[in-house]
């Protein structure tokens, strides 16, 4: 028979692709900073190509004419903007410095067509290379838009009259028009593209850290968790804390009776329980009906270990009576984790000699007596 938890597991990889919202504005945020890292390659390595073809242009004036300020301050604000696209953490930051980079490029090649014999002709096209090629190093379609629109204002500057004069004034309205309205749209193809993956990406690390059944983190999470805490702890000289262990009282005996799902379901309620009592240190579930919890420093270990006994003995889980026995035991710098585990786990199946519904604390890592 196939289990609640491997369904709802299954659920989760068949619709993985489907996710295209945020859960949270926290999320979101995440997101917008991790795409700025992501694209901060491909939009310098963009910038550094627009910059390439700009000094070409320059070089190859025909005839030769060079405005030492217009250039310096095109080249080197350019140079600027890509330091900064480069350098900047925060989503508004580095949005600001793409958008430089395109005006002061935009500059450049306004210069350089100035100079030619016809400007008007390389207005379109070079406005449409712009747009277009733009669309991938930004990550929203606000700031795109704004650059969109500082580009043809500059290029445009001079000469829209010329270009409306001509018989073939509704096709240069026409192709405007499109130039934008396909610049948008590939910038928000690259966007959802960036956030289907974000969130996918997110939803695979949640099938790899959490428990599928109770949503709490998985032992490997919780390994990880204890390892990362004691790294920090003991390598501050601070006190590590305990660990605690948590095993559902006669759960066998409610799998046999009640089925699987309903096992499962008090599973689920028992995870929940110890989660809001635990919060916000970590915890987990270890395997089967055990669960651990990272308990911090400077809160007494067995009042935790008491009062999640009475809330599990309150929950009445899936209409069924459900206790749980816990097993209490100190991290120690001069002792591997197993060591606290292994004491842990004597301390717990103490408790479930002495009665169960109750936590024993033992306070080093020999075997309780």
């Amino acid at each position: 028979m196939v289990s609640g938890g491997t369904m709802h597991f299954s659920r989760r990889i068949e619709h993985l692709d489907r996710q295209d919202d945020f859960r949270d504005p926290a999320e979101q945020q995440l997101f917008r900073q991790v795409t700025v890292r992501d694209t901060r390659s491909l939009a310098t390595a963009i910038q550094g190509f627009g910059w390439t073809v700009w000094l070409a242009s320059v070089l190859l004036r025909h005839p030769p004419a060079l405005d030492l300020v217009a250039a310096g301050i095109a080249g080197l604000g350019m140079l600027a903007a890509m330091a900064l696209t480069w350098s900047a953490r925060g989503p508004v930051a580095n949005g600001i410095a793409r958008c430089l980079y395109i005006v002061f490029l935009t500059l450049g090649l306004k210069a350089d067509i100035l100079v030619t014999s016809v400007p008007v002709f390389w207005v379109l096209p070079l406005g449409a290379a712009v747009t277009v090629g733009m669309s991938p190093i930004f990550t929203g379609w606000i700031s795109y838009g704004v650059s969109a629109v500082a580009v043809w204002s500059i290029l445009l500057l001079g000469q829209l009259e010329a270009l409306l004069q001509t018989d073939d004034a509704d096709w240069v309205l026409l192709f405007l028009l499109s130039v934008m309205a396909l610049g948008v749209t590939l910038n928000l193809l690259f966007r959802h593209e960036r956030q289907r993956i974000f969130l996918s990406q997110r939803e695979l690390a949640r099938l790899a850290f959490r428990d599928g059944l109770t949503g709490v983190h998985n032992r490997r999470s919780f390994m990880l968790a204890v390892d990362e805490h004691l790294r920090q702890t003991i390598g501050l000289d601070r006190d590590p804390g305990h660990l605690v262990l948590i095993d559902v009282d006669d759960f066998k005996q409610i799998n046999d009776r009640h089925g699987h799902d309903i096992g499962d379901q008090v599973l689920a309620a028992v995870a929940q329980a110890i989660e809001r009592c635990a919060a916000p240190q970590v915890c987990g579930r270890l395997g089967g009906e055990e669960f651990g919890v990272l308990h911090a420093a400077g809160v007494d270990p067995e009042t935790f270990g008491r009062r999640l006994c009475e809330a599990v003995a309150q929950l009445n889980a899936a209409g069924l009576p459900t206790t749980v026995s816990v097993g209490i035991a100190p991290f120690r710098a001069e002792d591997p984790v197993s060591v606290t585990f292994r004491a842990a786990d004597e301390a717990l199946y103490c408790a479930k000699r002495q009665g169960k519904n109750r936590c024993v604390l033992t306070s080093s890592t020999a075997a309780p007596g």
